[in-house]
């Protein structure tokens, strides 16, 4: 933490009334609050302070380091840390009696939420549910740990990285509070790291979390995220398997099933690799492991009442059966195997991309888009393959991840010597907008 704000929250608790300091550090252990339930959070704990609080509220929120949101105001975030660890150390009492009243708060919004099933609601639960481990932290850290673990399974897909990655910031503001903690705070390290493209850092991280081989959901997707770490699919294998097995013993839906189709991923890349070199044998072996993967996952995705996950697996499904027939190199895509599986493989894949856009899954639709593509090159309908790769060009956004511009822009310069020559201006079009997005 910057010293700036060390001496800003020294200089903060040294001036001013007595009020003021109380309302000031109530605010630096709430996520927000409106002023109405700042000034009955501050009254409650120190009822001496009710005929100051209104303006002391007041006097707080027009302070540079309180900020506005659409949730309600909040101290500053790098600020709120260190002026909560000195709440802490002044007055421990009212501290864990603030976090107290709070979490009831996120409980008696969790029992007001309505009863219905749609995507809405339960992504409100999620929040609310995510706000409570935060607050729980202050008086109950073993009952917080398990309840951020649960919030990052159990993370909406629709965002799935910036709401994990929200969580993580809440789960790093309480390091003090969960000091005990240290392989769960290397895991939220780590995804942090994951996320930004730093996997060397993130492996160390994730290391620390799966080295004492704890049987708990951190170890179970820190296995999973650890394996995605290594650069060769095959080093991924038996992490992943661990990932898988730990999963179905903890009855972990969601790991289990990405885990699974990261495994499948895995065996399908190296029966590629093994085909390249002449194994024909190890390629045959580990194709037929990630399609037994594979068809296992589309079968546990069907039953779950989340579709999302159908869209992974079916892709992954429809992609392994497609190198098993036509083969990882393509050289039997003109066989009969191939051409009986073909129209099912097109649909599996199609299926796949209308769950994704239906989902908002925009970065599977483009996966899926570019594997139909793929297909459509693979038993010759190029035309076909250069309308999929236009329908993708056409969503992709700045928020677009490189990887998946780069697997497009690939696909499409396999075609540039199989179209017809007066189809190769649409083509060009469509490499030059992926470069472009790149």
């Amino acid at each position: 933490m910057f010293d700036g704000f060390e001496a800003l929250a020294d200089s903060l608790l040294a001036h001013g009334t007595l009020a003021y300091r109380h309302t000031a550090m109530v605010l630096s252990v709430c996520l927000t609050a409106r002023p109405a339930e700042l000034r009955s959070l501050v009254v409650r704990i120190w009822p001496d302070d009710k005929e100051a609080v209104a303006a002391a509220v007041d006097s707080l929120l027009m302070t540079p380091f309180v900020e506005e949101t659409a949730a309600g105001w909040r101290v500053n975030t790098q600020l709120a840390p260190v002026l909560a660890a000195r709440f802490m150390n002044q007055d421990e009492s009212a501290f864990r009696e603030a976090h107290s009243i709070l979490a009831d708060r996120e409980r008696e919004a969790l029992r007001h939420l309505t009863e219905s099933d749609d995507d809405a609601r339960q992504i409100d639960e999620w929040f609310v549910q995510s706000r409570l481990a935060f607050y729980l932290s202050g008086i109950h850290a073993d009952e917080a740990v398990t309840q951020f673990g649960w919030s990052f399974e159990s993370a909406p897909q629709q965002q799935l990285n910036s709401a994990r990655m929200w969580l993580s910031v809440l789960v790093l503001r309480q390091a003090r509070l969960l000091a005990d903690y240290a392989r769960v705070l290397a895991f939220f390290e780590g995804f942090r790291a994951y996320v930004s493209g730093r996997r060397a850092d993130a492996r160390g991280y994730f290391k620390i979390t799966i080295s004492d081989n704890q049987e708990d959901l951190y170890q179970a997707i820190a296995l999973h995220l650890y394996a995605m770490c290594r650069k060769r699919s095959a080093e991924r294998i038996d992490d992943l398997t661990r990932s898988v097995e730990l999963s179905e013993r903890l009855d972990l839906a969601e790991n289990g099933i990405m885990a699974r189709n990261s495994l499948s991923a895995a065996h399908l890349a190296v029966a590629n690799d093994s085909s390249k070199s002449g194994d024909y044998a190890k390629a045959d072996e580990h194709l037929e492991q990630a399609l037994e993967l594979a068809d296992l996952n589309r079968q546990r995705a069907s039953e779950m009442p989340q579709k999302e996950y159908l869209a992974y697996t079916l892709t992954q499904h429809a992609t392994v059966w497609w190198n098993s027939v036509a083969g990882t190199d393509r050289r039997m895509a003109d066989s009969a195997a191939a051409q009986e599986a073909f129209p099912d493989v097109l649909d599996e894949l199609r299926q796949a991309n209308e769950i994704a856009d239906s989902a908002g899954l925009s970065e599977a639709a483009l996966y899926e888009l570019n594997q139909i593509a793929i297909v459509l090159r693979d038993v010759g309908r190029d035309i076909d393959a250069l309308k999929e790769l236009e329908s993708a060009l056409l969503r992709i956004t700045p928020f677009t991840e490189t990887a998946s511009v780069e697997r497009l822009r690939r696909t499409a310069g396999s075609l540039r010597d199989r179209l017809p020559a007066e189809f190769r201006p649409r083509l060009d079009r469509v490499r030059r907008g992926f470069r472009s997005a790149e």
